[in-house]
């Protein structure tokens, strides 16, 4: 799904990148930093808005191209799963009710 007003803080890049896209699996994030090899792990902590959806996950990189690196999320604990889970599902629902509320219109 498209991670839309979503970042995530990095420990290791000490920045604060833009989620392009998130899943249950993983994330999608906005660096057009120097090229981060796969496997090499990172910290993050996802932010909705000023929110912390949840903090200190590991996350390993799989493919970074194109400004865009790809990582997979990595021994998430059963709360940072149930919130990311949360979050995925709130995200769907939100754009069902928008596209039947836009094809009503019609």
């Amino acid at each position: 799904l498209p991670g839309r007003g979503m970042t995530c803080a990095c420990k290791e890049l000490r920045a604060r990148l833009e989620v392009k896209d998130i899943s249950a699996g993983g994330i999608a994030l906005h660096f057009a930093g120097p090229r981060i090899k796969s496997g090499a792990r990172l910290t993050v902590t996802l932010l909705v808005g000023d929110h912390i959806l949840v903090k200190s996950i590991s996350i390993r990189a799989v493919h970074h191209a194109q400004g865009l690196l790809g990582c997979a999320f990595v021994d998430l604990n059963e709360h940072a799963e149930d919130a990311i889970c949360r979050y995925l599902l709130l995200v769907q629902k939100r754009q069902l009710e928008k596209k039947h509320g836009d094809a009503s219109q019609t």
